[in-house]
């Protein structure tokens, strides 16, 4: 334990100190943050990802709907990353684990070909308005909420198989866990049309589903079918719809920043406290309750 201690030590020293600041505006709330990173804490690999200079691109702009409450731009090294937990998880020797080998061991999964060979660095998120709601003993498992993620595709056909293969693996993995004798565990794969683009979905059981479309330059990933139309729709108007209150704080942010996170804060209040009645609702659903009074 005292060779993973000093790692874990390494890591936090190595992330150095973070500090922000927060000015009102006419416009609203804007935070300005920095990290100063510990060159001398003796995790060169960590230090080499945290302190890349490369700024958040923008290409994600035109995916953000009108009716989005939340955004978030990033610039990640999705390869290096893995590599550096990958490195961590081996070289230790309190764990001591391949992770490459273990995923595909449980899972089937081979994340480097399938999701890292096309993955760029690019990874935006866009949380919307929620529509629904949760009716008591229902069983939905909207699992990534409301918001729809987005990832920079190198190659579009890569990305489709790479996505597909990805899901069929974690779908039959969960499907196995609801229903180890088969059956309604069985994932079922289905495919639509949203904004002339092709959507594809896996179910592992019936109320989990994932879907996800490849639009443009970038893979739509997201669990409410909904939000996710509502991106790849945007994305097919070109411009045509996009929140401008977004895309003009967005213009205002220098060039040299690593990340850029735009949020509705009235709206994602109500959003939350819409969630907690919801998730009781959710809750109750799955526990088999049926006399809970929601409107008391």
């Amino acid at each position: 334990m005292d060779h993973l201690v000093k790692r874990i030590t390494g890591v936090i020293n190595t992330s150095g100190v973070f500090a922000s600041v927060l000015r009102i505006t006419p416009d609203g709330l804007h935070t300005v943050g920095a990290q100063a990173l510990n060159p001398t804490a003796g995790d060169t690999e960590l230090l080499r990802l945290l302190s890349d200079p490369t700024p958040v691109p923008r290409e994600a702009i035109p995916y953000i709907p009108e009716t989005a409450i939340g955004v978030s731009l990033r610039h990640v090294n999705l390869t290096g990353w893995w590599n550096w937990l990958h490195n961590l998880a081996a070289n230790t020797p309190d764990i001591g684990v391949d992770l490459d080998a273990m995923l595909f061991m449980l899972l089937g999964l081979d994340l480097r070909t399938d999701l890292l060979e096309w993955a760029g660095p690019q990874i935006a998120t866009v949380t919307l308005p929620t529509e629904e709601v949760i009716e008591p003993e229902a069983t939905d498992l909207d699992l990534l909420g409301e918001t729809v993620y987005l990832v920079e595709t190198s190659s579009q056909k890569a990305a489709q198989i790479g996505l597909k293969s990805t899901f069929v693996s974690l779908a039959n993995a969960v499907a196995t866990f609801a229903d180890p004798s088969g059956g309604d565990g069985n994932p079922i794969t289905t495919n639509r049309e949203g904004g002339n683009i092709q959507v594809t979905s896996m179910t592992a059981f019936p109320g989990a589903t994932i879907s996800f479309a490849i639009a443009g330059d970038f893979a739509v990933i997201s669990t409410n079918p909904n939000n996710l139309d509502a991106v790849i729709e945007d994305f097919a108007k070109h411009y045509s719809s996009i929140r401008p209150e977004f895309v003009n704080l967005i213009a205002e942010v220098p060039n040299n920043v690593q990340s850029i996170n735009v949020i509705d804060t009235g709206a994602m209040l109500e959003l939350i406290s819409g969630e907690v009645p919801n998730q009781l609702k959710l809750l109750s659903g799955l526990g088999g309750a049926d006399n809970l009074d929601f409107d008391a």
